[in-house]
């Protein structure tokens, strides 16, 4: 299944995308998808512990499955003070 990435933000920095299409298996996590993702852009290994993950613009857990065409954003959570 064909699955969109898209990085928001700060993360952009770590990608040298902004977007870009990774190929899952069907019924793939989000987890799995951000190895795979690693392996495209593996500055991102560095923040993925920092990282928030959406997918069709809902905040998910990384065990959520995915579906063909969704999109997986990754971004940090604002913060301030």
């Amino acid at each position: 299944m064909r699955i969109k990435v898209v990085f928001l933000g700060a993360t952009r920095a770590y990608s040298s995308d902004d977007t870009f299409t990774i190929e899952m298996d069907p019924s793939s996590t989000v987890a799995e998808a951000l190895l795979k993702i690693i392996e495209k852009q593996p500055k991102i290994e560095k923040i993925s512990k920092f990282l928030f993950i959406s997918v069709n613009d809902t905040l998910v857990p990384r065990s959520f499955s995915l579906s063909d065409n969704d999109e997986v954003s990754l971004f940090f959570r604002s913060g301030g003070g």
